[in-house]
């Protein structure tokens, strides 16, 4: 029992010189497993290092934000029927400390979230907004070499005598003599002769 209770004052010490990913993956485990010790002073100074420790981290990374309602919590759920009345108490002066620092860490997982998703969406307009000003100079530079093309081609001479004088009507034609427009004579019809009458 003294050994234990050495340890754990030992490893809260180490715990305030370790960053908040050894406290997550190396302190609290252990501590966790001494809160079902034998001893009652054993259990009653892991719940209480176990909340300084949990007090202690500044930032819980995305990968453990569930650490307090998936293992620290239900690592303590045994410990409010405990036979022995300090260790009722303990859990009665540490469960709102726990509490609020799991409130704490849940506003900050929050906030970076929303940051995080601002920044996505941020860079989901400025992506738009680039792809709408590379349309728009793609389709001036076409326009510019369109009218290029069109100043460079050699304008048609015949094309252009053509434009400036109209088709003239038939009856123009007609009058110049420019197309023949007379009509073959009509046959004249021979009337068939009767034959004489004969008296």
């Amino acid at each position: 029992t003294e050994s234990k209770l050495s340890a754990v004052s030992l490893l809260v010490e180490s715990a305030a010189m370790c960053d908040d990913d050894v406290r997550l993956q190396c302190v609290v485990p252990y501590l966790a497993t001494l809160l079902s010790d034998g001893s009652s002073s054993v259990r009653c100074l892991a719940l209480r290092a176990l909340v300084q420790v949990m007090c202690s981290v500044q930032a819980i990374p995305p990968s453990d934000a569930k650490v307090f309602q998936d293992y620290v919590l239900p690592s303590l759920s045994l410990l409010p029927n405990d036979p022995e009345e300090s260790v009722r108490v303990e859990y009665a002066a540490g469960i709102a400390r726990l509490a609020a620092a799991a409130h704490l860490h849940l506003i900050r997982l929050q906030h970076a979230s929303n940051l995080q998703q601002a920044a996505v969406t941020q860079r989901a307009a400025d992506a738009a907004k680039t792809a709408a000003n590379l349309a728009a100079a793609v389709r001036t530079v076409s326009d510019a070499e369109d009218k290029n093309a069109d100043a460079s081609q050699p304008q048609d001479p015949n094309g252009a005598s053509q434009a400036k004088h109209p088709a003239r009507t038939e009856s123009e034609e007609r009058s110049d003599g420019s197309a023949e427009w007379e009509q073959p004579p009509q046959q004249q019809q021979q009337q068939p002769q009767l034959p004489p009458q004969q008296q």
